[in-house]
């Protein structure tokens, strides 16, 4: 492009004027909003995996809020910001069993305190969208830790709760917000 125009000495004046412009309907040009931190805040509610993993992809590390088990001075419950910094999709038959005991709420991490530890393989945190599928919540970054493995954080962060179990789950205390 730029030897073409060289060759064509489009440098020259008199220049001829090809900027970029609204059509020839004269209507107002309408930009593009701005990129906010809260575009990457996700409604567990409405958005779909797809939704999820094209946002992740897109605008990077996504975020929730999560309730911690205590209170503040002023006997209010403790929100603490949750980024999800290394996020997969995961099987239904991973995780469920063939009766099909668990339905999850969308947006309620959960984790399969059935399973048995296995040396090396860390137990997984899970969470429900609002169109059915799963996902795994491998690396975590709850405000005011460092990154690291999701079950290990939530637990250090007092959001998963392991006396909040229902049939063989632990759960966080309320849904992500």
């Amino acid at each position: 492009m730029l030897v073409n125009g060289i060759r064509n000495a489009v440098f020259v004046p008199p220049v001829k004027d090809v900027s970029w412009g609204p059509s020839k309907g004269g209507q107002r040009l309408i930009h593009a909003t701005k990129i906010a931190p809260e575009d990457r805040h996700i409604n567990w509610k409405n958005w779909t995996s797809a939704e999820i993993f094209k946002r992740n992809r897109v605008l990077g590390s996504l975020w929730s809020m999560a309730r911690a088990g205590k209170q503040d001075r002023h006997c209010q419950p403790v929100m603490k910001r949750i980024i999800f910094t290394e996020i997969d999709e995961v099987d239904p038959s991973e995780i469920l069993e063939d009766d099909g005991s668990l339905i999850p709420e969308p947006g309620l991490p959960f984790v399969n305190d059935n399973q048995p530890i296995e040396p090396g393989k860390p137990k997984r945190l899970y969470v429900y969208t609002s169109d059915g599928k799963f996902i795994c919540l491998r690396q975590l970054k709850v405000e005011g830790q460092q990154t690291t493995d999701g079950v290990r954080a939530s637990l250090k962060a007092g959001i998963l709760e392991r006396n909040m179990m229902r049939d063989g789950w632990s759960h966080f205390i309320d849904p992500l917000q």
